[in-house]
């Protein structure tokens, strides 16, 4: 599922970010936000795409809802990353940084899962059964 795929990748240019970060690699600290934004850019293509072909409101709110989360979420990661740069010896940004990186890899890794719950939940009910709220 390209989804899933996405969402890996997204997750890998987060830790590269991190990394680079947590480094005081003002230059790699850039590239790797350079390239977060990218897989985001990636990972809202796919969003669409998902949503642009199913007829399940619910999954489409739900899926636009939580990619708004991690994108929302990635941003405040890639300020925190870039006053981390400014300032690598400040355990008050290195905390915030490592924060602020939790709540964006959660929100990532519950984008593919709505999918996937949404997916089961209609072949559930394709097969008779009936599902209560």
């Amino acid at each position: 599922m390209q989804m899933g795929a996405t969402s890996k990748t997204v997750g890998s240019s987060m830790a590269q970010l991190l990394t680079a970060a947590a480094q005081g690699n003002d230059n790699y600290t850039g590239s790797a936000a350079r390239e977060t934004a990218g897989a985001l850019q990636i990972l809202m293509q796919s969003v669409r795409g998902v949503v642009a072909t199913t007829e399940d409101r619910q999954l489409q709110t739900t899926l636009i809802e939580s990619t708004h989360e991690v994108i929302d979420a990635s941003a405040k990661l890639i300020e925190e990353a870039k006053k981390a740069v400014q300032n690598p010896n400040n355990p008050a940004n290195q905390a915030r940084l490592a924060q602020v990186s939790i709540r964006s890899r959660i929100r990532l890794c519950c984008v593919p899962f709505c999918i996937l719950n949404t997916s089961l939940r209609l072949n559930f009910v394709a097969l008779g059964h009936s599902i209560d709220s």
